[in-house]
């Protein structure tokens, strides 16, 4: 197909962590295996007043070791 990324993501709320441990070992499986390189990812509800109820992130990429982290 030609692409070097493909995301999967499931929504956060409906999802057991013991599932999404399962699916990242799938996920790196699979990485080993193909050029084209499955991203994991989690769909995060926002509520009504536009709050979240927690949500981590990371930032992996780094300019001359050094990374930088936005954060709102």
């Amino acid at each position: 197909m030609g692409y070097e990324y493909i995301a999967i993501t499931d929504h956060s709320s409906r999802v057991r962590p013991e599932a999404l441990e399962s699916q990242r070992a799938g996920i790196e499986r699979v990485n080993r295996r193909h050029a084209c390189q499955l991203l994991a990812g989690s769909e995060v509800d926002i509520r009504s007043d536009g709050s979240l109820g927690y949500l981590i992130s990371s930032s992996h990429r780094s300019t001359r070791g050094s990374a930088r982290i936005w954060m709102s």
